[in-house]
């Protein structure tokens, strides 16, 4: 709005949310508990105190005339005096979001919108969009109750908008004024942080001193937590987002403990402040935490950190422990002696430069500055010089700290080796949690006390109240009791010299050393440090039944605790545990008796009873196994090659359905079902594949069937896995054990080491099982269990040693499926939570509108994972590993297509984004793969001088001229991680790789060059994440919870019946679990290919989730079709259900069933005396659909991909029903495979194509 003008701006046009998920609806229409004297008919302002300012007194008051010395004041119920909360005259109130996102900033809006509309229903809510900028351009939208009811209890800022401007400038200040001033607005409500505040403050003197009749007032945002005093205990944001992060590391914990060979090294947000840090740490119960206040008052190098950290890893080695989990906040290193000098240096050469050139800068820093620089890695020096904030600071967020810390700590541990004081093994792996902690759906807690703040401040504004920020305490009492108000926003300030000028600003709270928080902390960490009392936290639960869903902040409660009632408890557990050596581990395997340390959404999902399937009756008791017909394998080379290698095995090969008598669902009964064995019985388990959520289910459910036989079968656990089997490592399982574990994530109660039962393992597993005298051996895991299961089924049988083989399908990634095993323990789960982490980011994306988010979804070498993930959350761009490898696409393909979106969408002013891409994506882009295969193979021959990497030095020479120029052409990072160390079946570590990072960089390079010639002129920044770790040791859904039991208890029924060489297999899995169905299928007849093997299953072009994919995700490109799931909610009835792509797939044995069930009636109806019109018809078809199949039978055989034949047919029959359709993009021509069309095919066509 220009100087001069007085009449209204008109109001701008902001698309809303267009897509909700089932989760956001549900939460949409909760109330929040509400403080009491907030719903009082009549309120009186009572003043209390007068408030100065945090320091610098003088400086303040001189700056602030009109705001300084106020009183603060309290609301207090009065039937006697005091302003009606009720009806009376309209308001006009403004309110913007500035600064950082923070979860519940819409309940604010909410609680200011019901606030002023129950005073009077022509009350007028505006808001300004994206920023403080919007408030001085006159840029907003009025709010009605149709969007504000979008947008109750959801996260992020994506309402209005936010922005990180400043009203700084005089001009700034009169716009502000004069759009204010033509609005007619009562009141102006700024939601942010310390410097958005500041900025409030600022306002409200600038419009007193003009005689300006808007009030303006302050909410107190930030996640960081650096927002506090005695009168605002927090600021909002900090309880969702400690609880999204506490969440991760919990989980990161929980697989540590599984597999017990990684460090985690895990950087927390939260700015220059330690707070977030603190909190988790409390909540958790990691290693090492670091405070960065700490770091500070000691003056404690980067050197004293990392020998202080490699002191507890040595013990910890000493302990038989080569794992562990770190925390660190991102602030950390500003607070390093040697770091702020170097960053501030940094910032001081950069002023003004957004070109930074390395050799310029280092040619200025001081000498001791110049060393510390010198010494980091290429990243982290880049981090340091290109990701500076607008007011070209160096971005601390940015900064890997983690990587560099962990580089540090590697290298004296190197130090204690040499002198033969350590002989542990250091294995880092990398986390960063900021981001996706924003925008999550605010807490129970977090929902009241926003909307809390925004009646609040609404009824300080009309109480004729400014610059105040609203207060809320007493909040150790139930909501109902707090004590609402508002403080003068002067009583935080002190003065700060900030750009060459002494600034007042709000003084951030950071950890204080001699606070109650971190004296817990440090009372505690000793004891963390060598005993792992890692705390399962589980998500952020929304049911009001369950205990702890309305908890305030530890730290909180710490700092305000007034009794010892209000003192939380401290984090501590036992940490006993046996040691287990295992084969081909220097460290033991330790086994925690007294199970994991629970929180309360832990202990109450504990309690949880997962149904069992009517079929398996009462844990398993009864249960016969009926033989069907033959099981073929898909090929039928693969048959012949496995009747010959695996004979035995191959010999009869039944489908088996597995029932209590006269089960109704039960499908396939042949005859009688198999003779029973009479017990007892003594079984073997053993985590074979990696880890799963509902893995700990799959023992419970074993173990109540073997207990349920009352005959003194016993259950044993091989530790470490498969390594456990060779080298006989078990315990005795048992339900008093087991139950510990109920419903928990990760394979922390038995752990597991490597998925390889081959070579001398099989005569070492076989002499095992003899030894042990073994009736089943039970393999957890995915397809490369299967595959050893079903070739050790057979050594059993030929040693004449009786124990059979079952294989459970469990992997997180999707990857173990196939015609009869729809969906694998633990993916539903696994896709479920990396999707709510995945909408918080999309959310994120939308509301602060600068950053592109590029997120890596784990999967190996399929894309089920990012698929499904899509699907639930609708980004703008979605990879495809499969995709790409069908289509040939390169990497400069996959980079234009990317870079082409950015571009389009930046026309189009959205500068912000969300990519997915699947970790397997790498592999599929050919010259990618190529190179890859080749560094693969150098790995077989030859053992890199470091002992795990390679150097790009080492391997030129080996390479292929081609392969050799791609690596040189990739950044150093990409090139490192290629050359990292393979895992043990030879394959490049696909989660080492920061496949994401390399995408936006590359898309970065591409953009700048169009950028140079004029076709690109939009603004550029992105985000890296990876998800893995964090979530595939998740607590289980109710449906992964419900499945692994019915595997566990069908696993046991299978080796009570005798059956060797057999997987479990669960049906019918849309339905409720009580009617799912068991089954039995011979692991030979899923083998496949020269090596035969069990395939994993990758993602098919015609499934129904591709084919939905291709129908809507060009759509998703332009528009913002964003859609949160929010937590996994555990008493939600949605969970139970399986996920889109298994819902996708025919239940493949009722369908096989229905033909065969159509087959039975034609037979039938072609008896003697049929018509000869029905005759003739029958025979035409029939001898259509016989050489059909025998056409695709001799395609199998004779040509060098078994489907060719197939696709043939499937592009005759769909000539009718299927016509390509140009689309933009990747997506040139649909692959769809519809149903097959009635009409006849011409066969001889179909001859002359296939020959």
């Amino acid at each position: 709005m220009m100087e001069g003008t007085s009449s209204a701006p008109a109001p701008a046009v902001k698309e809303a949310r267009i897509a909700l998920s089932g989760f956001d609806k549900s939460r949409s229409g909760s109330l929040p508990v509400t403080p009491s004297v907030l719903d009082a008919s009549r309120v009186r302002v009572v003043e209390k105190e007068a408030l100065g300012a945090a320091a610098d007194h003088e400086a303040i008051e001189a700056k602030f005339p009109k705001c300084y010395g106020k009183p603060r004041v309290e609301f207090e119920a009065s039937d006697v005096e005091g302003f009606f909360t009720g009806k009376g005259a309209p308001l006009r109130i403004g309110c913007v979001l500035s600064g950082g996102q923070a979860p519940g900033g819409h309940n604010v809006i909410a609680g200011i919108f019901d606030s002023i509309k129950a005073r009077s229903p022509d009350s007028v809510m505006i808001g300004f969009l994206d920023g403080p900028h919007g408030i001085y351009t006159g840029n907003y939208i009025e709010i009605d109750d149709a969007r504000m009811d979008l947008y109750r209890n959801t996260g992020g800022f994506d309402m209005l908008g936010s922005g990180r401007h400043k009203i700084e400038k005089p001009e700034h200040f009169l716009q502000s004024m004069q759009v204010c001033t033509a609005l007619r607005l009562d009141g102006l409500v700024v939601i942010g942080g310390d410097d958005s505040n500041t900025n409030a403050c600022l306002l409200a003197e600038y419009f007193l001193q003009n005689n300006c009749a808007t009030k303006v007032c302050g909410a107190p945002k930030t996640i960081d937590g650096d927002l506090r005093n005695t009168y605002i205990p927090i600021s909002f944001g900090f309880d969702t987002a400690c609880k999204v992060y506490a969440e991760q590391v919990s989980n990161v914990m929980t697989d540590a403990l599984s597999s017990q060979k990684y460090y985690h090294f895990c950087r927390l947000m939260g700015r220059a402040a330690s707070n977030i840090a603190l909190e988790v740490a409390l909540l958790t119960g990691p290693n090492v935490c670091l405070i960065s206040e700490e770091v500070a008052e000691h003056s404690q190098s980067l050197s004293g950190i990392s020998k202080n950290i490699a002191q507890i890893i040595q013990q910890r080695a000493q302990n038989g422990k080569d794992y562990g989990v770190v925390l660190l906040p991102e602030g950390l290193i500003e607070f390093v002696p040697e770091f702020h000098l170097l960053i501030e240096e940094i910032n001081d050469i950069l002023a003004g430069d957004t070109h930074a050139d390395e050799e310029r800068v280092v040619h200025a820093l001081s000498f001791n500055s110049k060393a510390v620089f010198s010494y980091l890695p290429q990243d982290i020096k880049s981090q340091l010089l290109l990701d500076r904030d607008p007011h070209g600071n160096v971005q601390v967020a940015k900064i890997e700290t983690e990587r560099l810390l962990a580089l540090c700590v590697g290298a004296e541990l190197e130090l204690l080796r040499e002198q033969g004081s350590y002989d542990g093994s250091f294995r880092p792996q990398f986390h960063s949690f900021g981001y996706e902690g924003r925008c999550a759906a605010p807490t129970r807690f977090d929902a009241a006390y926003c909307y809390a703040i925004g009646r609040t401040v609404g009824m300080l504004i009309a109480a004729g109240q400014t610059g105040m920020m609203a207060s809320i305490t007493n909040m150790l009492k139930p909501a109902a009791e707090w004590t609402c108000g508002g403080v003068p926003i002067t009583m935080m300030m002190n003065m700060e010299h900030r750009h060459g000028k002494d600034k007042p600003v709000i003084k951030k709270a950071l950890v204080e050393l001699d606070g109650r928080p971190f004296q817990r902390f440090t009372e505690s960490r000793d004891y963390w440090a060598l005993a792992d009392v890692y705390r399962i936290v589980g998500p952020t639960q929304f049911s009001e039944d369950l205990p702890g869903s309305f908890a305030v902040p530890l730290t909180t409660r710490l700092e305000f605790a007034k009794t010892p009632a209000e003192m939380p408890p401290p984090l501590m557990a036992t940490g006993d545990h046996d040691s287990y050596l295992v084969d081909g581990r220097n460290k033991p395997i330790l086994i925690f008796n007294a199970g994991p340390t629970m929180s309360d959404v832990s202990t109450a999902r504990q309690a949880y009873e997962p149904q069992l399937p009517a079929c398996l009756g009462t844990n398993g008791v009864g249960v016969s196994a009926y033989l069907g017909e033959s099981v073929q394998n898909a090929a039928y080379a693969d048959e012949e090659a496995a009747n010959k290698t695996l004979p035995l095995t191959s010999a009869e090969r039944p489908l088996v359905t597995l029932a209590v008598p006269n089960a109704a669902d039960a499908k396939f009964h042949r005859g009688t079902p198999v003779d029973p064995t009479s017990g007892p019985f003594r079984i073997g388990v053993a985590y074979c594949g990696r880890q799963s959520p509902g893995g700990h289910n799959i023992l419970v459910g074993l173990s109540r069937a073997v207990e349920a036989r009352a005959d003194g079968s016993q259950l044993i656990g091989f530790v470490g896995g498969t390594s456990g089997i060779i080298s006989r490592s078990y315990i005795e399982l048992n339900s008093g054990y087991l139950e510990l574990f109920k419903n928990t994530g990760g394979f922390v109660a038995l752990g597991r080491t490597v998925d390889r039962i081959r070579g001398t393992a099989v005569a070492s597993t076989i002499a095992a099982c003899r030894d042990l005298r073994l009736d089943g051996l039970v393999l957890i895991g995915g397809s490369r269990t299967a595959s050893d299961g079903a070739k050790l089924a057979e050594a059993m049988e030929t040693e004449g040693v009786s124990t059979t083989v079952t294989a459970v399908p469990c992997g997180a990634d999707g990857r173990m499926t196939n015609v009869f095993v729809p969906i694998s323990v633990g993916f539903h789960t696994m896709s479920s939570v990396t999707a709510s982490l995945v909408g918080n980011l999309a959310i994120d994306a939308s509301s602060a509108r600068k950053y592109w988010y590029f997120v890596r979804c784990i999967g190996g070498e399929a894309s089920h994972i990012a698929a499904e993930v899509a699907l639930t959350t609708q980004p703008n761009a979605i990879l495809i590993a499969e995709e790409v490898a069908a289509r040939r696409q390169s990497l400069g393909d996959i980079v234009r297509y990317l870079a082409d979106i950015v571009a389009e969408r930046a026309e189009e002013d959205r500068n912000f984004g969300l990519v997915i891409v699947p970790e397997g994506l790498l592999p599929a882009v050919p010259e990618v793969g190529v190179l890859i295969a080749e560094i693969d193979d150098l790995f077989k021959t030859q053992t890199p001088s470091s002992g795990r990497a390679f150097t790009v030095e080492e391997v030129i020479p080996s390479l292929t001229a081609w392969s050799a120029a791609l690596l040189q052409a990739l950044p150093v990072f990409a090139q490192e991680q290629l050359l990292l160390e393979r895992q043990s079946d030879g394959k490049l570590q696909l989660q080492q790789v920061e496949t994401e990072k390399l995408l936006a960089v590359l898309v970065g390079e591409e953009l700048k060059r169009r950028k140079n010639v004029g076709q690109y002129s939009g603004k550029y920044s992105f985000v890296n994440t990876f998800i893995g770790y964090q979530a595939r040791s998740s607590m289980p859904t109710n449906f992964d919870a419900a499945l692994g039991l019915a595997h566990g208890v069908a696993a046991a029924s299978m080796v009570f019946n005798k059956l060797n060489g057999y997987m479990t297999a669960l049906s019918n899995l849309t339905a409720q679990p009580s009617k799912w169905i068991a089954d039995a299928i011979p692991m030979v007849a899923l083998l496949a290919g020269k090596a035969l093997e069990v395939v994993p299953a990758k993602l098919a072009m015609d499934s129904p989730e591709m084919t939905l994919l291709r129908e809507v995700r060009e759509s998703w490109t332009h528009q913002d079709a964003f859609v949160n799931p929010g937590p996994l909610q555990l008493h939600d009835a949605s969970v139970t259900r399986p996920t889109r792509i298994s819902q996708g797939k025919r239940d493949y044995l009722l369908e096989l069933a229905k033909v065969r069930e159509a087959l039975t009636r034609v037979h039938r109806a072609l008896r003697p005396g049929v018509d000869q019109g029905v005759l003739q018809i029958s025979r035409s078809s029939l001898m259509n659909l016989v050489e059909i199949i025998a056409t695709l039978e001799r395609g199998e055989n004779t040509m060098d991909e078994p489907d060719v034949a197939a696709t043939i047919f499937k592009q005759r029959i769909m000539r009718d029903t299927m016509a390509p359709k140009p689309v933009n993009g990747m997506n040139k021509m649909p692959l769809k495979i519809e149903e097959m069309s009635g009409d006849a095919m011409d066969m001889a066509a179909l001859r002359e194509e296939k020959a």
